[in-house]
């Protein structure tokens, strides 16, 4: 015998689909009619941690918590918060923080990649298309170090060889961030980039790198490292820096990118790559930089035991003017969505950056629903001087999404979900 499901009823079926866009606005006014609630309710205000707030006298450190429903806007004024909230006439899409940093270099417009091939470093360079979005190759190089590798099956570098590519205007360098161990002569090249269609008519003879600045890939003085490893290169103004771990030092020097003339170097103590550490701290070679060319300065960011923080100033020489090494509490992780933001301010270093809580938590999702914490930090003369937290409802935004019954989407859902955006300090 057959078993028959019921019916639905036919007035239901006839209009499914108005019950159906009747619950979806039941659910955008609901979230809407949060938003409106939160907007004149919210919480907002700066508690002290550590130090005093005359740190923050003469600076502002501003940005906004938004989402795609609502926007609240704040700025920290002599350590004074001010906040107001606007919501939005219709939910819209918002773009998340974007840190402008370099390090595997993302360079703003566009996108270079290398690859081993052979014994040459061949190099491709990407541009977006103004129309479509899609990123089109724009031209092609190589490069043939002279270079004897530790490894003998296939080169190994301290990090991902577009670490090793800087841009100045139109001009583009690289030098290859090679092991400590690697024999031969380091080199900062000018590339050229060439078409595929010179490539075709085998006109490339004109296009070769010409070597810029040469440098040694053995220490000042010896040490169990057994070299010098190469971190990366970048651009500030039209300086070229050049960055490199040492004797458990790090090394940071600026060369003029039309002569290749030095024009002064730094070195920091107590730095000590992670494969490479024996004891205290260590710091992986991934790091993030950031250069302001009207401030001549270069912003670097170091992720390891502590994360180390460096403003470098390039106007005479090198300067490390402040140096800070900001532990995480034992409850807090950086997490993928994590920012940190920094500018020196009237001979001080001012750090506003969010972590999320710790989870032993292996599975994303319930990862993604621990609480987050913004912290605003300063330092003068690499001595902390304030530390202090911006308390927000941000975290209601994560309770949400733990007892919702639909799809609530991850927490980096820029409509649905606040998040930290559009951090400055001018």
């Amino acid at each position: 015998m057959r078993l028959r499901l019921p019916r639905m009823p036919r007035f239901i079926r006839k209009h499914a689909a108005l019950f159906a866009l009747a619950a979806a606005l039941i659910i955008i006014l609901g979230t809407a009619a949060d938003a409106f609630a939160r907007k004149d309710n919210g919480t907002f205000y700066l508690k002290d941690i550590s130090g005093s707030r005359e740190a923050l006298n003469g600076v502002s450190i501003g940005g906004e918590l938004s989402d795609g429903y609502q926007r609240t806007a704040f700025a920290i004024r002599d350590g004074r918060l001010t906040s107001n909230t606007h919501l939005n006439e219709q939910p819209k899409r918002v773009q998340p923080f974007m840190e402008f940093w370099t390090g595997g270099n993302r360079i703003p417009g566009w996108i270079y990649m290398a690859q081993i091939d052979s014994n040459q470093i061949a190099i491709s360079s990407y541009t977006a298309n103004e129309l479509t979005g899609l990123w089109l190759i724009s031209g092609k190089t190589s490069v043939n170090p002279q270079l004897e590798y530790p490894t003998k099956n296939k080169p190994v570098f301290t990090n991902e060889l577009p670490y090793g590519i800087a841009k100045i205007g139109d001009k583009v360098f690289f030098t290859p961030p090679v092991i400590a161990g690697t024999k031969g002569t380091g080199t900062i090249y000018e590339l050229t980039f060439y078409d595929w269609v010179l490539e075709m008519q085998n006109k490339l003879a004109n296009y070769k790198a010409v070597p810029v600045v040469e440098y040694s890939l053995e220490p000042e003085e010896p040490s169990e490292a057994n070299g010098i490893d190469v971190l990366g290169l970048e651009a500030v103004g039209d300086k070229l820096v050049l960055l490199s771990a040492e004797n458990e030092t790090l090394r940071i020097r600026s060369f003029d990118s039309a002569s290749g003339s030095l024009l002064g170097e730094a070195r920091l103590p107590d730095f000590r790559l992670n494969q490479m550490a024996s004891d205290g701290d260590s710091y992986k070679p991934a790091y993030k930089a950031e250069s302001v060319d009207g401030e001549n300065r270069l912003y670097l960011r170091f992720p390891g035991g502590p994360q180390l923080l460096l403003s470098v100033n390039l106007s005479n020489g090198v300067e490390l003017e402040n140096v800070a090494r900001l532990n995480l509490e034992d409850s807090e992780e950086e997490d993928y969505n994590s920012l940190t933001y920094m500018r020196e301010r009237n001979g001080k270093l001012y750090v506003f950056r969010t972590t999320r809580e710790q989870t032993d938590e292996k599975d994303l999702p319930n990862r993604l629903t621990f609480p987050w914490h913004g912290y605003v930090y300063a330092y003068d003369d690499s001595a902390l001087l304030y530390q202090g937290e911006l308390v927000t409802d941000i975290n209601d935004d994560l309770l949400e999404l733990l007892n919702r019954t639909d799809n609530g989407g991850f927490p980096d859902d820029s409509v649905r979900y606040r998040n930290f955006r559009k951090i400055s300090i001018p």
